[in-house]
């Protein structure tokens, strides 16, 4: 809006004279009253009013029928320049387009620089009067370019909009897809996952089969070198009595049925012997019952060590035949016959 109805001079440097702030003190409701009628006339009842003016005006006659805003000027004198700006940027955003700065508030332009460039800034027109100045910050006419400059920005504005919807529109259909590959790939690394669990359970038991078959066939492999063995060294009446370590089928490597050593009464056996003196006792026990020949397969020879009188027994009534990597292989004396020590195997 031009303002021009509101005729004045240029903006005082530092308010009106001394004359005329006498004038202005003694007569200030009188002049309130004409600046709000003059302010009426040439303002549309929209616009709302900032008043700075050290609280000195009353202008209550325009705090009726408008929208009327006013700085805060403290009770400890002028406030800091930031509050002055602050205050000011929230009047503008409740609604304040116009600015009535008016005596003794007319030193606050030369006072607050930063506010006064701000008010400059943002006016369309500025008017001043005697002790006081009005700014009006309601942007002016637009001209016929400006209204084109300004359809052009809405409507390029708007197919910036559609652009925007039509692309999040594509990306929410390629993030769906995108999401069922990613669900499609985690269902197949399941089935892989369990696939792979399945085969390495089948691969464990696999590797323990064959190191069950392994040791089997390491055991037969050594039942018929023992076997070997013995149809060599032992004749077919003689008794055999084999430390089986609970295993009945050694005892068929005999050619007479073969006898546990160590053995209970009944001819099981025995178990694993207290100390030396339980193997002595057996053996001398077997040798009255007629046997002839002492079997230790090569995984009991540690008995010759830890049981040293059953070791220094049987070198006194035994005779080393074989001593290999499959067994130890003794003959037996005779019980009547003198009992001599023999050289153990080494």
């Amino acid at each position: 809006m031009n303002m021009s109805d509101i005729s004045a001079p240029a903006i005082p440097a530092t308010g009106p004279s001394r004359e005329c702030s006498e004038s202005w003190l003694s007569d200030r409701d009188a002049q309130a009253a004409a600046l709000v009628m003059e302010l009426d006339r040439v303002l549309p009842p929209s616009a709302g009013l900032l008043v700075v003016d050290e609280g000195y005006l009353d202008l209550s006659r325009w705090v009726a029928r408008r929208k009327f805003f006013r700085l805060d000027y403290g009770v400890h004198g002028p406030p800091a320049e930031a509050v002055v700006v602050r205050q000011y940027q929230q009047h503008r955003q409740a609604g304040a387009d116009l600015v009535l700065v008016a005596w003794p508030a007319l030193g606050w332009l030369e006072r607050y620089p930063a506010w006064n460039a701000l008010l400059l800034s943002s006016a369309e027109s500025v008017r001043a009067g005697d002790g006081f100045v009005v700014l009006d910050l309601r942007p002016g006419p637009r001209t016929e370019r400006e209204r084109m400059q300004t359809v052009g920005e809405e409507s390029l504005r708007s197919e910036i909009g559609r652009l925007q919807t039509e692309i999040a529109g594509i990306g929410k259909v390629r993030q769906t897809e995108h999401t069922r590959e990613i669900e499609r790939l985690r269902a197949l690394e399941l089935i892989a996952q369990k696939s792979l669990e399945q085969l390495t359970r089948k691969c464990a038991d696999l590797k323990q089969r064959c190191h069950q078959l392994e040791l089997l066939n390491d055991q037969q492999n050594w039942r018929l070198r023992v076997g070997r063995l013995i149809r060599a060294k032992v004749s077919p009446v003689s008794r055999l009595v084999i430390a089986t370590g609970g295993d009945d089928a050694l005892l068929e490597l005999s050619p007479q049925p073969g006898w546990h050593f160590p053995q209970l009464p009944d001819g099981a056996h025995g178990g694993s012997p207290a100390d030396g003196f339980e193997l002595v006792t057996q053996i001398e026990a077997l040798r009255e019952r007629g046997a002839t020949h002492l079997l230790l397969p090569a995984w009991l020879d540690w008995w010759l060590a830890f049981y040293p009188e059953f070791r220094d027994h049987l070198r006194a009534v035994g005779v080393p035949l074989v001593s290999d990597a499959d067994a130890l292989l003794f003959a037996l004396a005779d019980k009547a016959a003198p009992e001599s020590p023999t050289p153990m195997p080494a």
